[in-house]
């Protein structure tokens, strides 16, 4: 298990495969498609595709050719979340005040 609860696994899925995946409850569940096709509960998904899923959904993927898939799952926070660019706060008030910062040169230099 991840300290920080997050995991983010790299399938490679072959051709005319199935994977049938029970997820726990509390967890957020996401698949990148980072390379092939496949359907992901009666759903087509393909190359830059994002497939979320609802909390404790079963998963079933029918492969239509060698895939590889980012799979992305992480506690449940709780929280608000607002996001824009790099940017991941709990309000848009916080996220825009970020924006200042970078752009008053605050956040230092690489």
């Amino acid at each position: 298990p991840s300290p920080t609860g997050l995991s983010l696994p790299t399938l490679s899925l072959r051709a005319g495969g199935r994977v049938e995946i029970e997820t726990p409850s509390r967890r957020r569940i996401l698949f990148y498609i980072l390379r092939g096709s496949l359907t992901v509960n009666g759903a087509e998904a393909a190359t830059g595709d994002l497939v979320r899923f609802a909390d404790g959904e079963r998963i079933v993927i029918d492969t239509h050719e060698q895939s590889i898939v980012l799979f992305g799952h992480g506690d449940a926070i709780d929280e608000p979340v607002a996001a824009s660019g790099p940017f991941v706060m709990n309000s848009m008030a916080e996220v825009d005040q970020a924006w200042r910062d970078y752009r008053a040169g605050r956040f230092g230099t690489v």
